[in-house]
């Protein structure tokens, strides 16, 4: 979430959604050559990598609770989030269920209400 992002999302919110799920610009987006990169890492190294991402948005989401947060990292990890979900879904780790519980419920759903 760059400022010219920031920009746009004040001026033109429907813009903004329409540039960030052209479907052409996902060629050329570092964020989604990033995302895919976690994806894979996180589903075919699910026990070194999973974990350790979830902490790191949950880390990201609670720095920003806490007032101390960009939001340009938030939404970073919100992305994360939800790039890593369908595999947080299909494994399962027991230790992970209560974290991203808590997560979906404390800062995700928060959100979503306003």
């Amino acid at each position: 979430f760059t400022p010219a992002d920031a920009e746009l999302w004040e001026c033109d919110p429907i813009e903004f959604i329409r540039t960030c799920y052209d479907i052409m610009e996902d060629c050329t987006s570092l964020r989604v050559a990033a995302s895919s990169l976690m994806v894979d890492l996180c589903r075919k190294r699910t026990k070194t990598c999973l974990k350790p991402m979830v902490e790191f948005v949950h880390t990201v989401f609670q720095e920003y609770a806490a007032g101390g947060g960009d939001p340009g990292r938030k939404d970073g990890a919100m992305y994360c989030f939800g790039a890593i979900a369908a595999q947080l879904q299909e494994d399962a780790v027991p230790e992970l269920t209560q974290v991203v519980w808590s997560m979906i419920l404390e800062f995700v759903a928060t959100d979503l209400k306003s």
